[in-house]
């Protein structure tokens, strides 16, 4: 399931996988862990295309993240067991910051050298580091927040890439010209903050927008988590004297605890009543 975790980086914003997958990460366990297909592509279903739902589905369950099982009569998916503590870990991830504190926490590097017939795996090991919010100091070095050290090694040994990497924490790190500097090389911190950008113009305008129903809460809270899951991955949280004068990353998070604490109530409710108008039970 390390997979799916890191398919997320590279999953288009409102197709019919992404929202697939933050609605089961948002709902699927809170509802006991079983939906109804039908629930499920009258929930998911965004620009009226039903069968595209349907195929992202299909394609969901191929990587292992549901599984197809009969309630009652009614067909239906129930999360699979395996996917259960990688959601858990994206709850961390996408629901709380973390703010560097090297001196405290120290940096994680990796360091790491793949032989050329076994140079397909250089890819994944990226795509790990990557997922990590890691930075590039050279090809083979890559740097990040040291609380993540163990996560990393977790990581890569479920992506059996463990023995090819060896993992540091330190506190002490003098490149030249300084710190601040070698940090705005080691991250595409310019990338990152027009992401946040993007995140901030989207979204700036949800509180006054809300009409105060369920429904449209669900909607926007959908969105929300559909636009931000990426971005916690990416931001290693950098400490504010190693970010820019532009850094719009604070700016990004509050907004986002904000509305999800604005949102997260009223599109449960949604949910719930969504099922039971089917099934005919008080939500």
């Amino acid at each position: 399931m390390a997979s799916e975790e890191l398919d997320d980086l590279s999953v288009r914003p409102h197709s019919a996988s992404s929202v697939l997958r933050t609605f089961i990460g948002l709902h699927l366990r809170r509802l006991g862990g079983w939906i109804s297909v039908a629930d499920l592509i009258d929930l998911c279903t965004i620009g009226g295309n039903p069968g595209g739902t349907r195929s992202a589905l299909s394609r969901l369950k191929s990587k292992g993240l549901v599984e197809p099982q009969v309630q009652d009569g009614r067909a239906g998916y129930r999360l699979a067991a395996a996917a259960v503590p990688m959601l858990e870990r994206g709850d961390r991830r996408i629901f709380s910051h973390h703010q560097m504190r090297p001196q405290q926490e120290g940096w994680l590097l990796a360091v790491f050298s793949i032989p050329d017939p076994e140079r397909h795996l250089r890819h994944q090991l990226r795509q790990v580091l990557t997922w990590l919010g890691c930075g590039t100091i050279t090809p083979g070095t890559w740097i990040g927040p040291g609380h993540l050290f163990e996560e990393a090694a977790d990581l890569l040994e479920q992506r059996g890439l463990r023995d090819y990497v060896t993992l540091i924490r330190g506190v002490e790190l003098q490149p030249p010209g300084g710190l601040a500097a070698a940090v705005a090389e080691w991250w595409d911190v310019a990338d990152l903050t027009e992401r946040y950008a993007t995140f901030l113009e989207a979204h700036g305008d949800t509180e006054r927008g809300w009409d105060g129903t369920d429904k449209m809460a669900f909607d926007e809270h959908l969105r929300l988590v559909d636009d931000w899951r990426a971005l916690p991955y990416l931001d290693p949280g950098l400490p504010a004297e190693l970010t820019p004068p532009d850094w719009n990353g604070h700016r990004g998070v509050e907004l986002f605890l904000r509305l999800q604490s604005l949102l997260s109530g009223p599109a449960a409710r949604h949910v719930d009543a969504t099922i039971a108008s089917r099934t005919g039970t008080t939500p």
